[in-house]
């Protein structure tokens, strides 16, 4: 009887084992799908970015510098993104890097435009929570700056 119990113990304890592994082999191929469609996105914006203005043509952006423009800041931000979703940026970082990337106005134009796509492609938990901390962070900076400035303290203007 004992020796039974024993038994079903280090089973119980071995199928455990195996569930983890299992988990932990879902999250790398999590993991390593993002990297592969980071690279071959990364690959697109170098392209893009060498031929500006056949990009484009091609998107049917008639801004050339704008366009440019808009594929650094996506890129930036979506390397945050997949090292939010990776754990290896913190939701404060996000917070931090977005406050800074929003104080710009390029970056205030570009959100309004970029936000839905970012918004329907947050599928898991950690891109949901990245898009919000962006979308507060834009919120915020937006307000800042359209804020009217405060009186003079000299009565003036």
């Amino acid at each position: 009887m004992v020796i039974s119990l024993i038994s079903i113990l280090i089973s119980s304890i071995a199928l455990v084992g195996v569930a983890i592994s299992l988990l932990m082999q879902n999250r790398q191929l999590r993991i390593s799908q993002i990297q592969a469609t980071r690279a071959t996105q990364a690959a697109l914006v170098q392209i893009g970015l060498n031929n500006l203005t056949l990009a484009a043509e091609a998107f049917g952006f008639s801004d050339v510098d704008w366009l440019g423009k808009s594929a650094l800041v996506n890129w930036q931000v979506r390397h945050w993104e997949a090292s939010h979703s990776i754990k290896t940026m913190s939701d404060e970082s996000v917070q931090v890097e977005a406050a800074a990337l929003f104080a710009s106005e390029f970056a205030r134009e570009w959100w309004p435009r970029a936000r839905e796509a970012y918004r329907v492609a947050a599928k898991t938990k950690h891109e949901q929570r990245f898009f919000t901390i962006m979308d507060r962070e834009f919120d915020r900076k937006r307000r800042e700056f359209e804020a009217p400035s405060p009186p003079d303290k000299l009565g003036g203007r």
